[in-house]
């Protein structure tokens, strides 16, 4: 009796769990060898790993593929099957995913992709679009074939999804989570557009449409984070905002000293001097929105600042966050990053630092003179420039130590930039040791001529005579480690 209870038990227990694993699996012969991916637009700050934001699944050289999303609960997906390469797509979906979901997709001969699910009907909707392309109506000077086309595909989305709630008798979670994405798809479309360029955003047409249209829904609203347009939304909110809060800095003060630092410019050019990003996004967080929203707005502000390697007030705008929210899961994700980067702030010069005059009468040549007979890695960077940072991080210190004593020097010239403060105390952040240059703008021109550069950051290896050897950014390495020993070879 009691070996038939257990039995019994270990079965119910087993098939409970297997009914809260959720599969997508199929096959698609045409892709063998490719990949699925799934991007969880609402979860997009979570860690990159198995339980994260974007997975992926390498489908085998007969072209089937089972993918378990044991993490994703009540929230839309989106479905990618891509050729080996990621250059090419044979099927993209946004989907609902509940957990226990059974979901299956199958290549037709004809190319075409069935999908199925045992039950749940999630994936009965196909169809959405994941992208509004306005085509050539992008580069209208007017706004009017932008908004219809846009319509046209909401108008189309509209339908699909109507039809879909109605027929299915969908859940309440399930057709607020459409809806919520409905709601924001148009304003998410135009908006993008809208900010891109500053003559749209100074042109009254295109803000009567975007004003329009951003005053048929709320800028922070917490059930709606489930929904990818609105999540696109508030990227881009975050960074119009900034952005044209900036602009006003430099063309437009005393507006700017108005709107953000209560009319005191002497506080708001102290701020803007060292951290022009963290300060300003939180002056700007605080003011637009509330909830989980503002939580998740936060986030968005420690990720980026992580991956820009920009940790000026990091530790500060991270304190009043950590005060709101004593219980966000982002804490566990960004606090040990920016401790640590609020200890490195601290730390003073290297001895091993050069600094070389980047006046009004310094040429290249008189720079090059320190370097004669020798190989020299240059770095044209700013510490205005998020991937000049980022690639400093990444590869300065590993560069440095695998040439040590070979006789490569390391000359970083820093471009455009306004204060010497900022510039030397990231010096000290990432300990770089070599010769650095300030640069006035008459030298910076002078360098990117010589070394062909046309953009930020630039690399060159310079070699003992003088030559000058382009490196690609972003860059790779093991092959620019090969590049500079070569150099050292000749």
């Amino acid at each position: 009796m009691k070996r038939s209870f257990a039995v019994l038990l270990f079965s119910l227990i087993f098939n409970i769990a297997f009914a809260q694993t959720t599969i997508i699996s199929g096959k698609v012969p045409s892709m063998k060898k490719g990949k699925i991916t799934v991007f969880r637009p609402s979860k997009w700050l979570i860690d990159s790993d198995i339980n994260g934001v974007s997975l992926k699944k390498q489908i085998a050289q007969n072209g089937s593929f089972t993918l378990d999303l044991k993490a994703i609960d009540k929230e839309i997906i989106l479905f990618t099957v891509w050729d080996s390469l990621q250059t090419k797509k044979l099927y993209e979906q946004y989907l609902y995913i509940s957990k226990g979901d059974k979901i299956t997709l199958n290549e037709k001969s004809d190319g075409k992709v069935v999908i199925t699910d045992a039950g749940t009907n999630h994936s009965k909707l196909v169809g959405v679009s994941t992208y509004y392309d306005v085509g050539e109506a992008y580069g209208d000077p007017l706004p009017d074939r932008v908004y219809e086309r846009i319509n046209n595909f909401y108008q189309a989305d509209k339908l699909l999804i109507e039809a879909y709630l109605a027929k299915y008798k969908s859940s309440k979670e399930v057709a607020d989570a459409w809806n919520y994405h409905l709601k924001y798809t148009r304003l998410a479309a135009f908006y993008s557009i809208y900010t891109n360029s500053p003559v749209r955003r100074n042109n009254p047409k295109w803000a009567a449409v975007f004003n329009q249209l951003q005053d048929e829904v709320a800028i922070s609203e917490d059930k709606a984070l489930i929904s990818p347009s609105y999540q696109n939304y508030l990227g881009q909110f975050l960074f119009a905002k900034h952005a044209g809060s900036r602009e006003d800095f430099d063309k437009k003060p005393a507006k700017f000293y108005d709107e953000w630092f209560g009319g005191d410019s002497l506080k708001a050019k102290a701020v803007m001097e060292i951290d022009y990003t963290n300060q300003l996004k939180q002056k700007i967080i605080e003011r637009y929105f509330t909830g989980k929203v503002k939580e998740q707005m936060y986030g968005r502000v420690f990720y980026n600042l992580i991956h820009e390697q920009h940790f000026f007030n990091a530790k500060s705008v991270f304190n009043d966050f950590e005060h709101q929210y004593p219980n966000s899961q982002y804490i566990k994700y960004f606090k040990k990053p920016i401790q640590e980067a609020a200890v490195r702030l601290e730390n003073t010069i290297p001895k091993k630092a050069i600094f070389l005059e980047g006046n009004t009468t310094a040429k290249w040549d008189n720079i090059l003179e320190h370097f004669r007979g020798k190989t020299v890695f240059l770095d044209m960077w700013g510490t205005w420039c998020s991937p000049c940072r980022e690639e400093i991080e990444k590869n300065a210190a590993t560069l440095k130590k695998h040439f040590e004593g070979k006789g490569v020097e390391f000359l970083y010239v820093t471009n455009y930039d306004k204060s010497e403060t900022k510039w030397k105390q990231l010096i000290a952040f990432y300990n770089l040791e070599g010769s650095h240059v300030f640069a006035n703008e008459a030298l910076t021109n002078e360098i990117m001529e010589k070394i062909k550069g046309s953009s930020f950051p630039s690399y060159a290896i310079i070699d003992k005579n003088g030559k000058i050897a382009k490196v690609e950014y972003p860059i790779d390495r093991e092959i620019l480690i090969q590049q500079i020993e070569n150099t050292l070879k000749n």
